[in-house]
Order: C-alpha cells, then structure tokens, then sequence
C-alpha cells in the first residue's frame, strides 16, 4: 500500500516537476491545475525551445520561465539564479547518469510515465477507499492539467518524460553512489547524505569546467 500511495503522489509531483524539481506535498485539492496548465501552455506557445542540445547543461529562457510559474503556483521564492543553477545541476546528474550507465533514456521514462497512469486507475478499481480517494484526486487534477495544457494525454506523456528522466537519473545516481562510493557510511546515515551532497557538487563543478572550456 505505501509503494501505490508513492508512485501515486509521483504523478502528482511530475505535474509539477516539468523543468523545475519541485515538490508538493499536503492538500493538493487547493491549487488550480487547469489555469496552471494553461499558464504552463502560453508559455511553451511563446517560447518553443525547451531545452538545449546534450552539450549544453545551462538553462533556457523556456526553462527559467516555466520554473518561475512553477514557484509562483507553489508561492516558492527563488532567484534567477537560483533557478539557473537548479536547472543546470538537474541536467549534469541526467549527464553523469548516462556517462557511467545508469540513466535512462526517453522512451524508458515515457513508459514510466505510462506505468504511474495506469496505476492510477488501477487504484480506482482495486484500491482501498482511502486509495481509491486520493488516486481519484490526482487524475482529476491530471485531467484539469492536460486540459489547461491544451493537449491530448499522449503529448502529456511527451512533456512529463523529460521530467520523469530526471528523477529516475538522480535515484539511480544516488543508488550508485551509495552502492559502489559508500557502503561503508550505510549505517552513518548522516554522513551519508554529507558525502552524497559533496559527489554531486562534484559532478556540477566539473560539467561547469567542461563548459566554461
């Protein structure tokens, strides 16, 4: 039951997650999806360009833009250059990721995507009531997205893959890290985290180098 409620919650989060990293957690009944989509749409009409090409880990204006509508929506203060340098470390873990084998690659997260739908409306025949109760709030809040957005779930599936990508990029990093860098801290949990923040700072520190090359 804990692992259906995560996964659920995930689909939550990839709603909101698109080019910003950002979590929501608490009553998500409170917040106007359908005019956060359609915000979400307006921008992406004005600004085509997403992202950059692999080389270049540095933001978009597209980027920083949904990232700013995200935080407003969130009521979340950030810098431009917070946001500049959230961005582009997401995009050096995808990077470093792919570099040592463990990331994956778009159609993968697109099938995650897919997986995480389905198992709302598993939960919506099979759950429990509570189950039941919270799967029907996020696939309502889904649908009031998609439908603010303008488009069909399909190219729902398109925009949330790239999100997607990078959460499973940085849980399989952080798997890595901890498996192969750092059993030893495995009771030291403290620590742990301590050496997990340095090896990433690490990796954002020589994707900067090889940029500024």
């Amino acid at each position: 039951m804990k692992m259906k409620k995560i996964a659920l919650f995930c689909v939550v989060v990839l709603v909101l997650l698109s080019f910003g990293g950002v979590y929501i957690f608490g009553d998500v009944e409170k917040y106007d999806f359908f005019g956060f989509g359609k915000s979400t749409s307006q921008i992406l009409q004005n600004s085509p360009q997403i992202q950059n090409n692999n080389d270049d880990l540095s933001a978009t204006s597209t980027e920083i833009e949904l990232f700013k509508l995200r935080n407003e929506f969130l009521n979340i203060e950030m810098t431009e250059q917070e946001i500049e340098d959230r961005i582009f470390q997401q995009n050096a873990i995808v990077q470093e990721a792919e570099r040592i084998g463990v990331g994956i690659d778009l159609e993968q997260a697109k099938e995650q995507v897919r997986e995480s739908l389905r198992m709302i409306d598993d939960l919506l025949e099979n759950g429990s009531e509570s189950e039941k109760h919270y799967a029907q709030i996020t696939k309502d809040n889904m649908d009031a997205y998609i439908q603010g957005l303008g488009v069909t779930e399909e190219q729902y599936i398109e925009i949330a893959a790239k999100d997607m990508q990078r959460i499973m990029a940085g849980a399989a990093l952080e798997e890595h890290f901890r498996n192969n860098m750092a059993s030893e801290l495995v009771n030291d949990p403290v620590k742990l985290e301590l050496e997990l923040k340095a090896y990433t700072d690490e990796i954002v520190e020589n994707a900067k180098k090889e940029l500024n090359k």
